[in-house]
């Protein structure tokens, strides 16, 4: 059972490392984004 808990607890970890970058990267492309339309609007 040891076994199974310590594989379980690995595999969660590198999920959650995974899930962390999606989510910053989605975060950067949402501002890069927004940044885009502001300049656009202040200048067009």
């Amino acid at each position: 059972m040891e076994g199974i808990a310590a594989q379980a607890e690995a595999a969660v970890e590198a999920v959650r490392e995974d899930i962390v970058t999606i989510g910053g990267a989605i975060v950067i492309c949402a501002a890069a984004v927004m940044a885009f339309r502001w300049i656009k609007a202040s200048f067009f």
